[in-house]
């Protein structure tokens, strides 16, 4: 997988994923993955889906696996 679209990007424990709420960092997420149609994808903690969306509307699916602690 391409690894550009994490350049400039540092993590914050503080903001936690807030980010993944953000359009810019979304676009480069998508960009860097470049889902096409056919490609088996397996997202891993999909949260609120804010990446979901965007690589089944290239893709055409996904498989998305949560983890729910009870």
């Amino acid at each position: 997988m391409k690894q550009e679209w994490l350049e400039g990007h540092h993590a914050r424990k503080r903001f936690g994923q807030n980010f993944l709420h953000d359009r810019h960092w979304i676009e480069r997420i998508i960009r860097g993955i470049d889902p096409k149609p056919g490609d088996a994808l397996i997202e891993i903690g999909p949260g609120q889906a804010a990446i979901s969306r965007e690589i089944i509307a290239l893709a055409g699916h996904e498989t998305a696996v949560e983890s729910i602690v009870i």
